[in-house]
């Protein structure tokens, strides 16, 4: 058994190495997934250690899924958690979490980001930097909430949902699985699943 592996050799894998190696947390080896990544890169000291396959047979006892596509990372995880691999969240140090929100496992929560009172974030999510979850919200597994946008008090999102860049979702509302809210968007009712929701340019 190796220590703690990193699944992802992308934008999102870089997020997550810059958090663990905030908080602590020695990486063993980062492993490619299936989305062509080379191993002509490094992600600071580290260079890619073996593909997928060679990640699931090094056995890990802790592994982060660092993808940035939704239904992939959704698909790694539930893969590595049939395999009894642990999937711990990654927390930057600079986030604001609440003792009385709840992060689930594999949550990547990223800097400057705020998950406010009662707040509670699903399996595999990412709550980019200074992204904001008021309340008493629900963040449905698998989703993204990019850079600096809100999601106002007592609001749910739907699983493997996407918000953009600085987009608002005002309270109370209800966002359906698999939506999709364009940057800088705001939403002012409820969204269907799979709706696709777009800031309108003038």
């Amino acid at each position: 058994m190796t220590g703690v592996v990193v699944l992802g050799f992308g934008g999102q894998a870089h997020v997550v190495a810059s958090i663990l190696e905030r908080t602590g947390v020695a990486i063993d080896g980062f492993f490619a997934d299936s989305y062509g990544q080379t191993d002509d890169e490094t992600i600071g000291t580290h260079a890619l250690k073996g593909t997928l396959d060679d990640g699931w047979l090094s056995n890990p006892r802790a592994m982060y899924v660092a993808i940035g596509d939704n239904d992939a990372r959704r698909d790694l995880f539930l893969t590595a958690k049939q395999k009894g691999i642990a999937l711990p969240p990654a927390i930057h140090p600079s986030a604001i979490v609440e003792e009385s929100a709840h992060i689930d496992e594999g949550a990547t929560i990223c800097a400057g980001a705020i998950i406010c009172a009662e707040a509670w974030v699903g399996p595999g999510c990412i709550v980019n930097s200074g992204a904001i979850v008021e309340h008493e919200c629900r963040i449905g597994g698998f989703s993204h909430l990019a850079p600096r946008s809100v999601v106002a008090g007592r609001t749910a999102i739907g699983e493997r949902t996407f918000v953009g860049a600085g987009a608002v979702v005002a309270q109370t509302l209800t966002v359906g699985d698999a939506a999709i809210i364009g940057a800088g968007a705001v939403v002012l009712r409820d969204v269907e699943p799979g709706q696709r929701i777009v800031r309108v340019h003038h």
